[in-house]
Formats: C-alpha cells, sequence, structure tokens
C-alpha cells in the first residue's frame, strides 16, 4: 500500500466492516475546533462558551448503564426506527441528511470531526493543488449519497438520536447488546462524593438566610437524593478539588488503554516461549545479568486480560 496508490486507494474507498473496537466509540474530551481563533463582529455576532456542570457525574448517576456480558450479533437487518436499536454499541454505515447540524462524530486526522460527509472529512484540511484555497475550512457539500455514507462505531442512544434527527442506517456489521441495564451503579459513588464537592463549594447567595438554606437543601435531597449539612457548608478548595476528581475521572477508569508496552524481568527460557507466542508483536530483550532478561512486547489487543488497574501514557 505504501508503494501503490492505486491499492492504497482501492483499500480506503472499502468500508471497514471489521469487528468493533470499543475504543472506536469512545470520543469524551476529545477536542478538533476548526478555528483557533475568532473575533465577533460588534452589534453582528456574539460568541458564547457553554459547559455543561457535573456532567459526568449526571450520567453517571441516572442514565441506564450495561451490566452482565453483550451479546455479539453480526449482519443484522438496517434499523428503520430509533426503536429498532438495541442498546448497547454498534458498528454500522450510515447517511445523514445534507446541509444539517451533524450528530455524529468519526476520529480523522487527529481530531473528532462531526460531518454528514464521509468524501468531505477525508478532503478536510488537505489543499487542492489547483485551487489552494479549496478544501480549507468550510466546505460546501455537492457529493453524491454514496460519497456522504459513513461507517461510525456509537452507542445505542447517539444512534437513536441520529435517526431521530434524519439519519439513516444503511447497513448494520456488528453490535454488543445489552439485554440488562442499570443506572445505580454508580449512585453510592457519586452521592458520597457531590456531598463533599457540594458542602466545600461556595454556596448560593441566599444562603445567609433560613429560606435560602432550606431550599437548597430540599433541592439537592430531590435531586440527588442527597443531604446536604448547612453547618458543614463552607468554601474549602482543597477538599472540592479532590471530591471533583472523583467524581469526574471514575469513568475515565474503564477507558485506559489495555494494550500499553508490557516491560517484565523473565528467564531466557521464559523469551523463547514468547517469541512463539503469536499474541505477542513488537518483542525486544536484553540481558543485564546472567539468565535475567529485561524484555519489552505488546499484546494483540484482541487477547488482553483486562486488569484491574493500568497506568495511563
Amino acid at each position: 500500500m505504501k508503494e501503490d496508490d492505486s491499492i492504497k486507494k482501492w483499500v480506503e474507498s472499502r468500508p471497514d466492516t471489521s469487528c468493533i473496537d470499543l475504543r472506536a466509540s469512545l470520543q469524551g474530551g476529545r477536542t478538533g475546533p476548526s478555528r483557533l481563533s475568532a473575533k465577533s463582529v460588534v452589534g453582528k455576532e456574539i460568541i458564547k462558551y457553554f459547559d455543561i456542570c457535573s456532567l459526568y457525574p449526571f450520567i453517571c448517576s441516572f442514565f441506564d448503564l450495561p451490566i452482565h456480558h453483550p451479546r455479539i450479533v453480526a449482519g443484522s437487518q438496517p434499523y428503520r426506527t430509533p426503536e429498532d436499536v438495541p442498546f448497547g454499541l454498534i458498528k454500522c454505515k450510515v447517511l445523514a441528511p445534507n446541509q444539517k447540524i451533524p450528530t455524529l462524530g468519526v476520529k480523522r486526522h487527529s481530531m473528532l470531526i462531526f460531518a454528514n460527509c464521509n468524501k468531505c472529512i477525508e478532503l478536510y484540511g488537505k489543499p487542492d493543488k489547483k485551487k489552494p484555497k479549496k478544501n480549507v475550512g468550510r466546505i460546501s457539500c455537492t457529493c453524491t449519497d454514496e460519497e456522504r455514507e459513513m461507517v461510525v462505531t456509537v452507542t445505542s442512544e447517539e444512534l437513536k438520536f441520529a435517526m431521530m434527527t434524519g439519519t439513516v442506517v444503511k447497513e448494520v456489521y456488528h453490535s454488543l447488546e445489552y439485554d440488562k441495564t442499570s443506572n445505580k451503579i454508580f449512585l453510592p459513588f457519586i452521592q458520597s462524593f457531590l456531598k463533599i464537592k457540594t458542602e466545600s463549594s461556595h454556596p448560593p447567595a441566599d444562603f445567609n438566610t433560613y429560606e435560602g438554606k432550606r431550599r437548597f437543601v430540599d433541592t439537592y435531597k430531590s435531586l440527588y437524593g442527597i443531604t446536604i449539612d448547612p453547618e458543614n457548608c463552607a468554601f474549602n478548595p482543597g477538599k472540592r478539588f479532590i471530591s471533583k476528581i472523583f467524581l469526574n475521572s471514575i469513568w475515565g477508569r474503564f477507558s485506559f488503554q489495555a494494550n500499553q508496552a508490557e516491560k517484565d524481568i523473565i528467564t531466557p527460557q521464559e523469551f523463547v516461549a514468547l517469541t512463539k507466542d503469536e499474541t505477542v508483536f513488537d518483542l525486544a530483550a536484553f540481558e543485564f545479568e546472567d539468565n535475567v532478561l529485561m524484555a519489552n512486547y505488546k499484546r494483540d489487543v484482541n487477547f488482553i486480560v483486562a486488569a484491574a488497574f493500568y497506568a495511563s501514557n
């Protein structure tokens, strides 16, 4: 492929129908700005910053999450309505409505890009030799439906929302379908640290009145099921910082890459065994003592056994 452009173009033109890569559906925390700076025109434009406070703990507390093992399904019939979509992860080919705000993101060019056209995504940011400014910045899509079709790996809830806005599912390649769900998995954890964060934050302006305190306490009790002690409410930046880290990072503990390079102290016999292991690649070793080697290697992600903790890179 590196030497023959025609083969490369042919391969890239074929839809990716391989099995689901779980990390392909993980899109949280990525930013791919189309412009690094902008100035508003006084009287005509307003630039706004929109942020959702405590989004991760809110999702972990009140939305369904999968439990038990999924059913692995290949080659389902295309979903016609949002109600047809099973709960889980889905890899499929979709056709998004043109000239509408995109709802599904794909990872290309080291960015998370929301678009309605696969061809335009490939061209995005690549200058045309004949017209240098053609594909830089905003693109006006005139592609055919076949060129606009995209292969995406998304959660069922994302796909349902996209279908409600006009996206059509053309083919379903693979799906991980969960029959059992729960919205109580993280709730006790979230409640514990949300209580600490709330009591360690600046109280609202009317907190110095009896009615203000009662309204504040009642709100958190009715929304989150936690009991705030007004006597403990005082700004404490240290406790607030630690509790916020716990609240916003718990989901990431399940998202670390499992196929990081492994480093082991092994014997020559163990090294020989690694050379015969078909799941091992990028194997290298050096001897730093008699019959003692330091080995570095990676394992095929399809054969990784999940551990309790991983070091993030």
